[in-house]
């Protein structure tokens, strides 16, 4: 194991996962490192639960910057007449607008299909800004998101306004 004495290690990792820990680690958060064990590529720190325990250097950024987090939900489109899906934009703490669309796998079989034929189509491809939920609606929206952001993935499910 590295500690002081043998080798310098940065003095602090910001979480940008969190998702196999959601009551210890909080995304976007900055921890103070506590020791570094090179071997295991693991850092030591003081959780959001105050335990000290070693995790994953995966789930930590180390470069010193702040990792945009979701400020606010700006926009949705209306949730009472769904026919297609819902176009949802956000803010981010560092200023950026990010949209994306919310749909339901019955909303998106109804989707136009122009490929192969009537009963044989594709449904969706290429498209990491489309998020399927089971039901359309506010608060599984906003726990999508909340869900998503803190798995380190918002920025790759959303698209940029800018």
């Amino acid at each position: 194991m590295m500690t002081n004495e043998h080798k310098k290690f940065p003095d602090s990792a910001t979480c940008i996962d969190e998702s196999n820990y959601p009551n210890a680690l909080t995304y976007g958060k900055i921890y103070q490192v506590i020791a570094w064990d090179e071997e295991k590529h693991q850092i030591k720190i003081e959780s959001d639960n105050k335990k000290k325990r070693w995790y994953h250097r995966g789930y930590f950024d180390f470069t010193g910057k702040t990792v945009p987090t979701l400020k606010k939900i700006l926009q949705y489109d209306s949730l009472e007449d769904i026919n297609d899906w819902i176009e949802v934009t956000i803010e981010l703490s560092d200023g950026q607008l990010r949209w994306c669309i919310f749909i339901t796998p019955e909303l998106l079989k109804k989707q136009e299909k122009t490929a192969f034929s009537k009963s044989e189509a594709l449904l969706h491809y290429d498209n990491p800004h489309i998020i399927i939920v089971s039901v359309l609606s506010k608060k599984v929206i906003e726990l999508s998101l909340n869900y998503i952001e803190a798995h380190g993935s918002l920025l790759a499910s959303t698209k940029s306004l800018e």
